[in-house]
């Protein structure tokens, strides 16, 4: 008889209000992004703490489209919600690069660096 690979899996996560919360919002906000990353956009990573929701978009430099872009996100995320959730948006200006280890909460999208070797 086999195992339902579903339960092998689930049969050791501890089930947690608070992660299942958080990861309800990490794929609403996924389908959010969906068409909304600019190629200005390094990193975008989310946080939850409580009940509010953390954005955090890391641009390399500030302009109206990538503030346009975020804003239909946060409002298609907004739409997501079964009820009203707090939704706050932090936008930081990092240049090109940006270290994995200073992006705060959840990575949801990095963008990709070309290095060359030497």
């Amino acid at each position: 008889m086999s195992r339902d690979l579903i339960d092998t899996t689930l049969a050791g996560i501890r089930p947690d209000r608070q992660l299942h919360y958080e990861n309800y919002q990490v794929v609403s906000f996924v389908q959010a992004l969906c068409g909304t990353i600019t190629p200005n956009m390094v990193a975008v990573s989310l946080e939850c703490l409580g009940a509010e929701v953390h954005l955090h978009y890391y641009i390399e430099n500030d302009s109206v489209v990538d503030r346009e872009a975020i804003d239909d996100a946060t409002t298609d995320l907004e739409s997501l919600q079964f009820t009203n959730v707090p939704i706050l948006t932090h936008v930081h200006l990092v240049g090109a690069s940006l270290k994995h280890s200073q992006i705060e909460g959840r990575h949801i999208y990095h963008r990709y660096e070309v290095t060359t070797g030497g």
